[in-house]
């Protein structure tokens, strides 16, 4: 099982920040955030899986890593990684890139793909019909498991197909909600009725909903249509000057409160998976990785 960090696509705040009139970044930038660190920061204290959303930006005319609000330079990331592996010749690196927002050409697809064949040259490993252990792409030297959801993936044979992961994450702001999600997909897992023929997510992340940033901003919550649309209009007139006030109400609610209240509960439950014997999946994804269990997790498991 590696460790992952997972960064938040959080568009519909987009959606819901231009409905009531309020400047994109008090509500993105709040919701977004799912790591403190950059890629090297997070390698060092353990992350060995990144899930890179990119977005190709047509005003700075480069890839970014695009999590609702543009991030740092693809580039920039690749580069912090290739910077820690070549300090650490005996860690490798598992990198899934999806999403592609911003409408790219395929030539700007390819800028993309020539970032990360550039960046990695002979660390990235090439497409197999199995999958390697650890100790095999270490002794190769290609340490880069590099997968892009996309059908240009098909020109090259050092880029894995985005079918390289099987992703699932409970889609709630809720913990109990997404703890019974995940032992669900433990379950499946431990049954082999997952797929073989990808590595296996379980994602220990609490998502934001649009339902749940309102709460933030709301002085009170009201319970019908009618009332949450009078509310929203009065929200349209008197947001702007507000906002900074209202946002401090919700003890619980922004992305890094959400995932502390996640990583709380974090060993309590994979103690208990381990407890029967279970196995969490190939990869084990969370948010906000320094109040995440993961020292106690990987102790559990290789102790």
């Amino acid at each position: 099982m590696l460790p992952g960090a997972e960064p938040k696509d959080l568009e519909a705040l987009i959606d819901l920040a231009e409905m009531l009139n309020i400047p994109i970044w008090i509500v993105i930038t709040r919701w977004s955030r799912s790591q403190p660190f950059g890629f090297y920061e997070q390698m060092m204290s353990g992350v060995r899986y990144f899930d890179l959303r990119c977005g190709w930006m047509h005003k700075w005319m480069q890839w970014v890593a695009f999590h609702g609000e543009a991030g740092q330079a693809i580039s920039t990331l690749m580069l912090d990684v290739k910077e820690f592996l070549d300090e650490h010749p005996q860690e490798i690196v598992l990198i899934e890139a999806s999403h592609l927002d911003g409408s790219p050409t395929e030539l700007q697809k390819q800028w993309l793909v020539n970032n990360f064949t550039e960046i990695f040259g002979d660390y990235l490993l090439p497409v197999q019909s199995t999958y390697p252990t650890y100790g095999q792409m270490v002794t190769s030297g290609q340490r880069v498991f590099l997968s892009l959801d996309d059908s240009i993936v098909s020109n090259y044979n050092n880029i894995w197909p985005g079918t390289a992961f099987e992703n699932t994450y409970a889609d709630s702001a809720q913990l109990r909600e997404m703890m019974q999600y995940n032992n669900m997909q433990v379950a499946l897992f431990n049954a082999n009725l997952t797929n073989s023929n990808s590595l296996f997510k379980i994602s220990w992340t609490l998502t934001p909903q649009t339902a749940t940033v309102i709460s933030t901003v709301e002085p009170h919550s009201p319970h019908t249509l009618l009332v949450t649309y009078m509310y929203m209009m009065f929200l349209v007139i008197t947001l702007n000057r507000y906002i900074h006030k209202y946002v401090k109400l919700n003890n619980n609610n922004n992305k890094k409160e959400l995932a502390a209240v996640a990583n709380a509960e974090m060993w309590t439950w994979a103690s208990q998976q381990f407890g029967r014997n279970l196995r969490i999946g190939n990869i084990f994804l969370y948010d906000d990785y320094p109040t995440a269990s993961i020292v106690e997790i990987i102790n559990a498991l290789y102790n």
